[in-house]
């Protein structure tokens, strides 16, 4: 264990480093994977059915680390919690930047702003990650996810029913978690 702190400079380095890794090989990854889709409401759609699909297959209620963090040790430490705000603000502003393009092309409220539509979609993501925890239920996740996916468009109509939440999902659901 010696070598190890020695490489690391002690157990919290060890964390912050695992916790970067973390979100990188989780978070980054994923959202450069939905970045690729054409539809900016696709991209959004398909960011919350990942994370639906990752909650359900938690059998062990692990949850995400960030969001762990964040509600155990953000309060506490401010340099964890400047860690854990700028993961989250990278997730806001995929959210932000996706719905103002999905508002440009005519598939998102006009009426809401960018801002508030990323606000309010991070804290979904969030607290769906923490709903995971106690009450991993799709009907649940997918109804907490539903008044805000009704933003969005497909065409003519709005875009948050079960079908929808569920065909945004990855056919692989390990592949791409977020």
């Amino acid at each position: 264990m010696t070598s190890l702190y020695n490489a690391f400079g002690g157990k919290r380095q060890i964390f912050r480093s695992a916790l970067d890794r973390y979100s990188e090989q989780r978070t980054r990854r994923c959202l450069d994977e939905i970045e690729h889709l054409a539809s900016p409401a696709d991209r959004i759609r398909t960011f919350v059915a990942r994370v639906i699909e990752a909650a359900l297959d938690d059998p062990d209620r692990m949850g995400c680390l960030v969001i762990n963090t964040a509600v155990e040790l953000g309060p506490h430490d401010e340099e964890i919690s400047e860690i854990v705000a700028d993961h989250l603000a990278e997730v806001e502003a995929f959210f932000r930047r996706n719905f103002a393009a999905a508002q440009k092309a005519g598939d998102a409220d006009p009426n809401i702003s960018p801002e508030d539509a990323g606000r309010s979609f991070s804290a979904l993501m969030f607290g769906l990650r923490v709903l995971a925890r106690t009450r991993p239920e799709r009907k649940m996740m997918e109804g907490a996810a539903r008044p805000l996916l009704a933003l969005l468009r497909e065409g003519d109509r709005v875009s948050a029913d079960h079908a929808t939440i569920q065909n945004a999902a990855p056919e692989n659901t390990h592949a791409g978690r977020c």
